[in-house]
C-alpha cells in the first residue's frame, strides 16, 4: 500500500532529524580513549599487549601514552626503547608528569636490546616492585643464536610468554606492520615479526597516522583488535595528540551505528 504525501513527508522528517542527531554526536568527543574500551586489558596481569604500525605511524607515541596512564595510577612502569636515548626518552616523560610519578618509572635505551638482558630486566624489574613493562620495539630486539629473522622473533615471543605467565605483569610490546602488506581491515595479519605475537597477545592496537596538524599535533587512528566491545565488534577511534604534552583529545569512537539505519 502507498504512503500518503504526509506520511512520507513525517518519515523524511524522522530521517533527517536523526542524520543530524547522529552528525551532532560525531562533533562531540568522547570519554578517555581507554575508558570508552569496554574490556580494559591495562590493568591485567600476565598479560601480553602489542601496538602495532607501519614506520611514523604513532606507535612509540601511544605506547608512551599507555604507559603514562599506568603511571598516573601508581603503577610502575620500566620503559625498554631501543631506538632511544635514555636522556631522550626520559625528557618527554618529564614534561607530562609529576615528580612523585616519575618516581615510579625507569627507562632503558639504545642498545640493551639483547634477548637475555630484555627477559632479566623484566625479572628483575619485578623483584624491585616493576608491575608493568614496555617493549619499544620487537625489530630491534637482538637473538644471536638463531639462524633466520622469523625465528628470531618466534624465539622471543616464546620466552617473553613464560616469563608473564611466571610473574604477576604484564608486558606491552611494539610491534611492525608488514611494509609490502596492502591495506586491510585485519591488519592483525600483517604482523612483521611473527605469528606468535597474534598468538600471544590479549589487546592489539594497530595505529596510523591520519594528519600533520602543526608540528607537535597529529592525527591518528587506532584499531583495537583481539578486544572486542559488547556489541561483537572491534572499536576504531580517530583522535589528535600533542607530542610535546603526551595529551590525547577530541576522541571519536567510529563503531557507533548510524541512527538512521533501518529507518
Amino acid at each position: 500500500m502507498a504512503l500518503s504525501q504526509e506520511e512520507r513527508t513525517n518519515n523524511n522528517k524522522r530521517i533527517q532529524t536523526a542524520i543530524s542527531e547522529y552528525k551532532e554526536s560525531q562533533l562531540l568527543p568522547t570519554r578517555n580513549i581507554f575508558s570508552a574500551i569496554n574490556y580494559n586489558a591495562f590493568y591485567k596481569q600476565h598479560q601480553i599487549l602489542t601496538i602495532a604500525g607501519r614506520p611514523d605511524a604513532g606507535k612509540t607515541q601511544i605506547a608512551m601514552y599507555i604507559a603514562k596512564s599506568q603511571l598516573e595510577q601508581n603503577i610502575p612502569v620500566h620503559y625498554m626503547a631501543f631506538e632511544e636515548t635514555r636522556a631522550n626518552l626520559y625528557s618527554s616523560f618529564v614534561r607530562s608528569l609529576n615528580p612523585d610519578q616519575l618516581e615510579n618509572l625507569k627507562v632503558d635505551g639504545v642498545g640493551d636490546g639483547e634477548l637475555e638482558k630484555v627477559l632479566n630486566n623484566i625479572k628483575s624489574g619485578y623483584e624491585i616492585g616493576y608491575e608493568f613493562f614496555v617493549i619499544d620495539q620487537l625489530s630491534l630486539i637482538d637473538v644471536d643464536t638463531v639462524p633466520t629473522i622469523r625465528e628470531k622473533y618466534d624465539k622471543f615471543q616464546r620466552e617473553l610468554l613464560k616469563v608473564v605467565m611466571e610473574l604477576p605483569i604484564t608486558v606491552l610490546q611494539v610491534s611492525q606492520l608488514n611494509r609490502d602488506a596492502k591495506e586491510s581491515n585485519e591488519p592483525e595479519y600483517n604482523l612483521a615479526e611473527s605469528d606468535r605475537i597474534l598468538q600471544n597477545t590479549k589487546w592489539l592496537g594497530v595505529v596510523s597516522k591520519i594528519d600533520d596538524i602543526d608540528k607537535q599535533t597529529k592525527k591518528l587512528r587506532l584499531q583495537i583488535r583481539k578486544s572486542k566491545i559488547e556489541n561483537g565488534e572491534y572499536a576504531d577511534y580517530e583522535f589528535k595528540y600533542d607530542y610535546n604534552a603526551m595529551f590525547m583529545f577530541d576522541v571519536f569512537d567510529f563503531q557507533e551505528k548510524p541512527k538512521w539505519e533501518g529507518l
